[in-house]
């Protein structure tokens, strides 16, 4: 019997291949998580637990989850975009986790204590997921201008790290108390609000000291005034 004709990919064949198809396979992965983990939090504060709407005095709860679920979606939006890795198991599993452990807090928004517990064990895998974004950087082969990107990019993520390891804390914390007193609903926003103020600046530093100097760098955005350059041909 003959044998079927089979002609191997080549090198630069193969990495076209997965440079067009990892990134879109990968975020509407991310996608999915993402707007599930968003209908399951919209679901319980407009029901509720016994069918009525949330009560105010736990809102915070929910808007933690809520920036939680902007900010995943925000991170690996950007890494994919600005950096690129062939498919990894890895990196197929920790997205998986990270919206299995970001679910949890949002089935027990009325129980601050299981909800800052839930929450840190989410930052807790928000912190392996980062550390595995930096390895993945960290074996690519830079190119062009590719390479101090690359660089900036460990960088942000370590920043990412501290915040989350932060907010561990603040969690960590809230869990105890709330564990061993009653329950306190001015701590649980004053801990919330500190959640809240570090994922914001995560969010600011993210865009404003990170990607905006990388789309300066590759001549997407005016270093000088911020304006993106194709907003100013156009005018």
């Amino acid at each position: 019997m003959k044998k079927p004709y089979y002609q191997g990919f080549t090198r630069e064949e193969l990495r076209s291949r997965l440079f067009e198809h990892s990134t879109p396979n990968y975020m509407t992965l991310i996608s999915v998580i993402q707007g599930l983990a968003l209908a399951v939090l919209l679901q319980k504060v407009f029901e509720g637990e016994h069918g009525g709407m949330l009560q105010v005095k736990y809102w915070i709860f929910a808007l933690i989850s809520f920036i939680s679920i902007i900010m995943v979606f925000f991170l690996y939006n950007w890494f994919w975009s600005v950096t690129w890795s062939p498919p990894d198991f890895r990196e197929t599993v920790l997205p998986l986790v990270l919206g299995l452990t970001q679910t949890i807090p949002i089935y027990h928004l009325n129980q601050p204590s299981v909800w800052w517990a839930s929450f840190a064990l989410f930052l807790l895998v928000s912190i392996f997921a980062l550390k595995n974004t930096i390895r993945l950087i960290q074996r690519m082969t830079s190119s062009d201008c590719t390479g101090e990107i690359y660089e900036l990019c460990v960088k942000e993520e370590q920043k990412n790290i501290k915040g989350c390891f932060i907010m561990g804390l603040v969690a960590l914390l809230a869990a105890l108390l709330s564990l061993w007193g009653s329950e306190n609903v001015l701590r649980d926003w004053i801990f919330g609000l500190v959640v809240v103020s570090v994922t914001g600046l995560m969010a600011w530093s993210g865009q404003n000291h990170f990607l905006n100097r990388i789309y300066a760098m590759t001549g997407l955005l005016d270093k000088q005034d911020g304006i993106p350059n194709d907003s100013k041909t156009g005018s």
